[in-house]
């Protein structure tokens, strides 16, 4: 029987890369947890500074996290603008939103651009599991590409077709929250000059909800903050981080990839989660089977946390679940020789 290991990677994973700074490291592109997106360095306002109405949307997300009224954060206020645009209310609030997902996609794509040429820790993994592993499936809730760049500098893909993901021996990558490279087409617009300004012109005044084609149109890692693909006007295919992000930004056929290699799996290493994604969650509830898994993070509380969370969510993962925390989380789980001897351990 071959040996087949899923790893789940959450932005603590993407957050704890590369903590001792290297000469080509830029600190001030640290990929940020979600709920420090907005959060910002002059790097990071800079990107923002791009979109007018996200920009104006973030001054309202800052004033109501002060306030921070019965304990509301971050996703939770994400989740309340998303479901205007969702119900087609078409205010000033909901319009300022739809330029979220375009600072988003600018945002990880200048992170993974700038922050580091060489993410050891992914380096690592990649090389580690593919050597150890008969089969892996990288299951990712990130958009960024620095995941992307050790798979696509050993196997000389650009991850810009589908089976570039799921086509590959011995391993697969399945983003569920998109990809700062993935894009969606509207169904139809009325854009006469294909240039920024009449790109955000025109979200101000189509419809909501948007309509946009179900397919996904992918590009090369190195591109992002696209506004138009040729002639034709496109829209970030990424979930926004709201509260449960209970919308799966992914090509069916990948989607369907994680299914069938969940349903034969018995070896899972989740990393830098928060075990509150339920669409995650879902995901496994109904396809993963049980075996042994391990969760790690950075603090004893928040992991400790997040294996309760899978462990009551998920019955099949109840039985053999542990826990590995450092303050170098990822970092120092690699660095210490801890993946080596998880992986070495498998059955």
């Amino acid at each position: 029987m071959s040996k087949k290991l899923t790893v789940i990677l959450g932005a603590g994973a993407s957050n704890s890369l590369n903590p001792d700074s290297k000469p080509n490291d830029h600190q001030e592109y640290r990929p940020p947890l979600a709920k420090d997106i907005f959060k910002l360095t002059s790097q990071f306002r800079a990107i923002l500074h791009k979109y007018a109405l996200a920009e104006t949307l973030a001054s309202d997300i800052d004033r109501r996290l002060k306030r921070n009224k019965n304990g509301v954060g971050l996703e939770q206020i994400l989740k309340g603008y998303e479901q205007l645009v969702t119900d087609g209310k078409d205010t000033s609030i909901a319009r300022q939103f739809l330029q979220i997902p375009l600072y988003l996609n600018n945002l990880f794509g200048e992170i993974g651009s700038q922050f580091t040429v060489q993410p050891d820790e992914y380096n690592n993994l990649v090389n580690l599991t593919t050597e150890k592993v008969d089969e892996v499936l990288f299951l990712t809730l990130n958009y960024d590409n620095l995941l992307e760049i050790p798979l696509s500098n050993i196997y000389g893909i650009d991850f810009s077709k589908e089976d570039h993901y799921i086509g590959q021996k011995g391993w697969y990558l399945v983003k569920l929250h998109g990809s700062i490279n993935w894009y969606r087409q509207f169904a139809s617009s009325q854009i006469d000059n294909k240039n920024d300004e009449e790109y955000l012109s025109f979200l101000r005044t189509t419809p909501l909800p948007l309509k946009l084609k179900s397919d996904f149109t992918l590009i090369s890692i190195k591109g992002y903050g696209n506004k138009y693909i040729g002639d034709i006007p496109v829209y970030p295919a990424l979930t926004v981080p709201v509260d449960g992000k209970y919308d799966i930004n992914c090509p069916p056929a990948l989607h369907n990839k994680a299914k069938e290699f969940l349903s034969d799996c018995h070896n899972y290493l989740i990393i830098g989660t928060s075990g509150k994604d339920r669409d995650l969650l879902d995901l496994l509830k109904d396809n993963a089977t049980g075996g042994k898994i391990l969760v790690v993070g950075k603090e004893e509380e928040s992991t400790n946390k997040t294996r309760e969370s899978f462990m009551l969510t998920i019955p099949q993962f109840q039985s053999n679940i542990s826990t590995y925390f450092h303050q170098r989380g990822f970092s120092e789980f690699v660095d210490s020789g801890e993946l080596d001897n998880f992986l070495d351990k498998l059955v």
